[in-house]
């Protein structure tokens, strides 16, 4: 979930809970830290159900419902949503991502970028630096490595060749 909307406010929020007969509701943590929802018996609607469950099944065995145990939760991280570098939303539309990750054409992550006010009041994306690019230290390193060695190689052919231009051209002055 987003923390701040797109005027850079923060973003509050909060969980309401279903009101279930015969139980109280106590809400613990927040946003941060996450919600823990505890349902607790009350004791009237303990002696009004067993009073009602003795009278209709006299000869019956009842057993209780169990007692709904909430887990607590923790609100998770969303991942931003990846976009092309070709295909960027537009940072002033009220729909478009407060975070993205920027990718190439190969699905590569090129960097992060969060959504911030310019000082004219219009909005852009700003990469954030404090944060690594994800896989930008997994993904091997490509590119011309060895260059230099096929550089050296092509000019000594060149050197060679002119070598046996020269040494045929002199040869062909001395047989005149």
């Amino acid at each position: 979930m987003d923390k701040q909307d797109a005027s850079n406010k923060d973003i509050v929020y909060g969980i309401k809970v279903p009101a279930i007969e015969g139980y109280t509701s106590k809400i613990e943590g927040n946003q941060v830290k996450g919600f823990v929802i505890t349902y607790t018996k009350t004791s009237a609607a303990n002696d009004s159900a067993e009073k009602k469950n003795n009278e209709e099944n006299k000869n019956e065995t009842v057993t209780p419902a169990p007692t709904p145990t909430p887990t607590p939760t923790t609100p998770s991280r969303p991942s931003r949503p990846s976009v092309s570098r070709t295909n960027i939303p537009n940072p002033n539309d009220a729909a478009s991502p407060s975070e993205i990750t920027v990718i190439d054409e190969n699905g590569v992550p090129l960097g992060n970028y969060k959504k911030q006010a310019k000082p004219d009041g219009t909005m852009e994306y700003v990469l954030i630096n404090d944060e690594e690019v994800p896989l930008g230290t997994v993904l091997p390193k490509t590119g011309d490595d060895y260059a230099h060695i096929y550089v050296m190689l092509g000019l000594l052919i060149a050197a060679a060749g002119m070598g046996i231009a020269f040494t045929n051209s002199r040869a062909r002055k001395k047989e005149r």
